[in-house]
Parts: C-alpha cells; structure tokens; sequence
C-alpha cells in the first residue's frame, strides 16, 4: 500500500506536487481539532437571556408581502445600536450597522433611517444629522449584480457589527436558480465570516405557509443560525387595528427565543414600533381564537371528522375568499388548537369547554 502511494507520487508533475501541498494547508486550517479551543458564539442579540444573532453567520425574517418584515429589520438594528429595543438587548459597545434597501425610494429609506434615530435619541442622535455608526444605502436604481458587488465591497471596507438587507432576492436575477441561489448565501456565509459580522435579510414566503419562495428559500433554509417568521394580524372587532407577530421556527446553537409582538405607536415621529404587554398578547390570542372558531365552526360537521382539502374548500367558498385566505384560516385552526388532527388524517373540532367538564379517565391496565 505505502509503495503504491510512493509510485503514485512519483508519477506527480511537479504542478500536482504543488497542488497537493496546498491541499494539505487546507486540511491542516479547516480540519477540527480535539486539541484546539475554539470561541463560544458572538451573540450580537439578546432576549430573556437567550442569546441569538451570531456574528459569522445569516439570520432571516420570513413572511409574507406587507407583514412587517421591514419595521423588525429596522428594530433589530435599533437594539444593537441603542443596546436594547423592542423586548431585544445587546451588549456590543459603540456597534457598527449598515441597512440595505433595495426596493423602496429614498424617501421610505429616510423614514427607516428617522426611525433609527429616534431610537438613539437619548445618544444624542438627530433626525438631520448623520452618523456613521449607522449607514442606510438605497439600491432601487441599481442592477442585480451591481446591487451584489456593492454590498459586498461595502461590508468588507465599513466592517459592520450588523448588516441588514432588505432583501437579498433582489441581489440575483433568478432566485428560482439553483446555482445562482447556493452562490449568494454561500457568498454571504463566506462574508460574514470573514467579516465577523451577523447579516439579517428578508424573504418572502408562498401565500398562506410559512416555506420561503423558490431555490434561494430553500438554500438559505438550511444554512441560517436564526429563521424569525412574521405574521400581520387584524383586530377581529376593529381591522384598523393592527399587531405583528415575530416567532422563531428555526435556530442553531440556542433555544428558540420568545415570540414578540408589537404595534405601531403613529403618535411617535415616523411611527415607532412598541412591545405589547404579556396580557395584551393573550388578549388578542384569545379574540384571535374566537374569531377563527366562529369560522371554523360552520363548516366543521358536529361530531365526523373531515379532511383539510375539504375543510378549505368549505371555507372557500362560504367566506367567499381567495384559496390562500382560506388555507391561512385552517392552518390558523390548527395553530390555535381549534382543531385537531385524528387518526385517519382528518380534523375535528376541538371544544374545551366540555373537554374541560369531563372527568378525568382512569386506566385499568395493571401497568
């Protein structure tokens, strides 16, 4: 065997000879090593002591079109900046943030832009003066792969703590493209890595599910540290008014944090976003179940059970709304435990009140 790996390498050129010696440098900087010390997680972010946002890594907030992605984008670069906001904290002294738009005129950036400030007005901030701790870019005017080569060139040069980009599906022509979407987030891995910085983006999710659009959904999928989706949600009694919902569905390397949910408080200067009580959550939990049960409730049969295609349809057509209204309803449904999932794959209401009142079943099994 060590002869024919001998002969083998005497029939190497010398250009081989010099690849394989870089190949093994290779080895010897990517290979894990039992006997090395290797750095806990940087969290940039904090919430109820659960840390999150790791530097070296891309973290992604989901959902679908006008559901606030970009009011949390801005929240989260307010609390690495001020240290805390939002029911979010950090501890990274005079950070760095660059935010990325790349779809709204500058006017809409402006107003991201006050937003920040006022966040930090206790820092001194002004709505009219710059700083460069925090730098906001308008890339609406620009192409795809100049938006990408920009990005890129302006981490590396700023060095930033946070990097947010609102959002990264307009860095690539197709994100349908399986090639063109593994180079992007491997392309972003790659810099915040090299940059030790965390890189938050946004992307959309197919109406009613939480699955993020086309190939660059998939691909970012199954490499961010941080998977945040969002939910807009009406006031039953009153659709004026209007809360955001934030939960994690996927991490690495820390449990999943608490959901948050706030409003928007329009009597702050450019509207700010604001942290709902505990009580006022469950509040609107509970008209949220209400409402969805009273839906629920007409197109259910009393006792038999019904498949969830059906149960769409029903819904469907008695709400008279579109497929995707109606399949959000039922996964709603299911969300809030209105209704549950049977044996033979099909769904039945769920009616506590009476669960409550019945005794409580005692197993005669002998074990």
């Amino acid at each position: 065997m060590n002869e024919d790996l001998e002969l083998g390498k005497d029939l190497l050129t010398e250009e081989q000879i010099a690849d394989e010696h870089i190949f093994l440098q290779l080895c010897e900087k990517y290979r894990i090593k039992a006997s090395s010390e290797y750095d806990e997680h940087d969290w940039l972010l904090y919430r109820d002591g659960i840390g999150f946002s790791p530097r070296g890594n891309i973290m992604i907030i989901a959902a679908e079109k006008k559901a606030g992605k970009t009011w949390m984008g801005m929240s989260i670069c307010a609390a690495v900046l001020s240290g805390g906001f939002l029911g979010m904290t950090s501890n990274v002294e005079q950070a760095r943030v660059i935010f990325f738009d790349t779809e709204q005129d500058p006017i809409d950036g402006q107003r991201i832009q006050r937003r920040i400030h006022y966040a930090m007005r206790d820092k001194g901030w002004l709505f009219n003066r710059d700083e460069d701790r925090f730098m906001l870019f308008h890339l609406r005017e620009v192409n795809a792969a100049q938006r990408l080569e920009f990005v890129q060139k302006a981490i590396r040069y700023f060095n930033p703590d946070l990097v947010f980009i609102d959002g990264i599906r307009d860095l690539l022509r197709d994100f349908n493209n399986l090639d063109e979407s593994a180079n992007v987030i491997q392309n972003f891995m790659t810099l915040s890595s090299e940059c030790n910085c965390a890189i938050w983006t946004v992307l959309h999710v197919n109406p009613g599910s939480e699955k993020m659009r086309g190939h660059l959904g998939t691909e970012a999928g199954n490499k961010v540290a941080d998977l945040l989706f969002m939910s807009k949600e009406k006031d039953p009694n009153n659709e004026d008014v209007v809360t955001y919902k934030v939960e994690e569905t996927d991490s690495r390397g820390h449990k999943d944090i608490r959901s948050i949910r706030f409003r928007i408080n329009d009597d702050l200067p450019y509207g700010i976003p604001e942290e709902l009580t505990p009580s006022q959550s469950q509040q609107i939990d509970q008209s949220r179940e209400d409402a969805v049960r009273a839906i629920i409730q007409k197109y259910m049969p009393p006792i038999a059970a019904i498949s969830k295609t059906r149960l769409r349809d029903e819904v469907r057509k008695g709400e008279r709304c579109i497929q995707a209204r109606a399949v959000s309803i039922v996964n709603e449904a299911i969300n809030l435990k209105v209704i549950e999932r049977v044996i033979n794959g099909k769904y039945r209401m769920v009616n506590r009140k009476i669960e409550d009142d019945l005794p409580e079943v005692q197993s005669e099994a002998p074990f």
